[in-house]
């Protein structure tokens, strides 16, 4: 008798907790997946070494993300345009110093993405690392010597797994100015951004312009 008054109490109490208990979907969000956090690191490479008085030239910032994502996860950054609904826009701000002035800054080509199957497609950047771009002038008054432009990049990072929270990272840019007539170099690492389909047409270029550069150089043609 005893057992079986013990078992209906626990076949009570069982039954009571399946009731009370919601599932996830219904009780609660469910939580951010923790591997998408992503802190960007951002590389700053100035078109020339020096930045000449009463000039103005453009500065590139490689942006990448360094994620605890799985490897094989893609990386996107929520693009700064409307109809993103609730996600942090990326966005790139530069501090006013005196002596300098900033262009208009140039963000890369976005793209449409359906992350997951059951929501809308989102505008985004990426995946992985973008290129930002923005000119610099400075005034024929601003002082010779280093100085330093302050910025801030705001994003969102956007992965299938999950969203991370808005983020803002500070940067610094080092600008160098010299007299309006010196002599400046290019700095090598500073590249224009090709999109996908240019830099698949310069492969495919390729192996047609060998050939024809030896040809044009053995019978002494020289394009007229």
């Amino acid at each position: 008798m005893g057992r079986t008054l013990m078992a209906l109490v626990l076949l009570a109490a069982v039954t009571q907790a399946q009731v009370g208990v919601l599932p996830i979907s219904q009780s609660q969000p469910v939580a951010m997946d923790p591997t998408v956090f992503a802190q960007p690191v951002v590389e700053v490479f100035p078109r020339y070494t020096a930045l000449r008085r009463g000039t103005e030239e453009k500065v590139l910032l490689a942006a990448s993300l360094n994620s605890t994502a799985r490897s094989w996860t893609a990386i996107y950054w929520a693009a700064p345009m409307p109809g993103n609904g609730p996600l942090a826009a990326t966005e790139l701000k530069i501090e006013p110093l005196e002596g300098f002035s900033i262009g208009a800054i140039e963000y890369p080509k976005s793209q449409t993405v359906a992350l997951r199957p059951d929501e809308e497609p989102v505008h985004v950047l990426g995946p992985g690392s973008i290129d930002l771009h923005l000119k610099v002038r400075a005034d024929r008054t601003a002082a010779l010597g280093d100085h330093v432009l302050k910025g801030k990049l705001k994003f969102q990072s956007l992965t299938r797994d999950g969203n991370s929270a808005p983020q803002e990272l500070e940067f610094s840019i080092p600008i160098r100015v010299v007299e309006h007539g010196a002599v400046v170099a290019k700095n090598p690492r500073y590249h224009q951004d090709l999109t996908p389909m240019q830099i698949t047409g310069v492969v495919l270029l390729i192996p047609l312009a060998i050939p024809f550069a030896i040809i044009a150089a053995l019978t002494g043609w020289d394009g007229c």
